[in-house]
């Protein structure tokens, strides 16, 4: 009898040492989706929003009485602009509200860029943060912010052209509006915040923390079944006490 007891317990508490055993072994990592090429990509993006804002030389004017060679972005900060008469014979105030605009829609593709570049860098694994990055919601955002800067840009520069037109100098006088390199530095954050996008669009995913759950759920039935059967065995051949005795064999 005792030494039925001691291999009973023996067995229990080895099965609680398995299992143990077990959960120390299957410690799941935190998984994370990190993209370090697009990461990497949209500090150059950010840098090249960054030297757009700061570069002076966006459009190029040729022809009329402005005595302006170039004009930039960070120039139409400057408050009353259109009433500098350095200015007035150059632009007029649709130019200056256009610009401005350009000028918020570049900081608004910084943030938008800026948030894409931490999601990539860290890779965080909850729902919400997960959607947005697989789908690159802010680097497309960008895209579609660097397109409106361009369609401003041209917008200005036919304005532009009107208000040279307007004080020509001579009938064969030619009035050109050009771009310059603030402009194509816009063209290329855009063109690289396509091929962000399309590292994470086009990236194929593992399914592993979608399989953790279910491993999670075979360990768990496997604990049970050992619980079950590390518990003290019932014995089948216990005779039942209240049964009456068979009666006596007669031929």
């Amino acid at each position: 009898m005792p030494s039925s007891r001691s291999s009973s317990s023996r067995r229990h508490r080895s099965g609680h040492h398995h299992r143990h055993r077990r959960r120390r072994r299957h410690v799941y990592p935190k998984q994370t989706e990190r993209n370090l090429v697009a990461a990497i990509l949209g500090v150059v993006v950010i840098a090249l929003l960054i030297a757009a804002l700061a570069v002076k030389h966006w459009f190029k004017l040729h022809g009329g009485k402005c005595n302006k060679t170039y004009i930039g972005v960070y120039q139409f900060l400057t408050m009353g602009i259109e009433k500098d008469p350095e200015y007035q014979l150059c632009i007029n105030d649709k130019v200056v509200i256009i610009m401005r605009s350009v000028i918020s829609f570049i900081f608004m593709s910084i943030v938008a860029t800026l948030f894409a570049f931490f999601l990539d860098i860290f890779g965080p694994m909850k729902e919400l943060l997960k959607l947005i990055r697989r789908h690159a919601i802010g680097n497309v955002t960008t895209v579609l912010l660097c397109v409106t800067i361009n369609g401003f840009c041209y917008w200005s520069a036919m304005l532009m052209e009107a208000v040279l037109r307007k004080e020509i100098q001579a009938d064969f006088s030619k009035v050109v509006v050009s771009f310059e390199v603030g402009f194509y530095l816009i063209v290329a954050a855009g063109a690289l915040s396509v091929i962000i996008s399309a590292t994470n669009l086009l990236r194929p995913y593992s399914s592993y923390e979608e399989s953790i759950p279910r491993e999670r759920l075979v360990e768990d039935w496997d604990e049970l079944l050992e619980a079950g059967v590390g518990g003290p065995p019932v014995s089948r051949a216990t005779p039942m006490p209240n049964l009456p005795p068979p009666p006596a064999y007669s031929p």
